[in-house]
């Protein structure tokens, strides 16, 4: 989902039933988005609280320094 000038649009959605739910996985569909509107777009990125979300966040936060 993007926001712009007030207005929310959904961008795209993946169908991870068989994909393993670990920190490189998630950080890498997470990438996809971030490169899809582009990194100076990219203000946040909201996950949950879970471990592998936390690690998939480091691995971005890692790319980005």
């Amino acid at each position: 989902m993007a926001v712009s000038g007030g207005k929310a649009m959904f961008i795209n959605g993946h169908d991870v039933a068989t994909m393993e739910k670990n920190a490189p996985n998630i950080a890498e569909l997470l990438l996809k988005a971030i490169d899809y509107v582009g990194p100076s777009n990219a203000v946040q990125v909201v996950t949950d609280n879970a471990a592998n979300c936390k690690a998939a966040g480091a691995i971005i936060e890692g790319l980005f320094e």
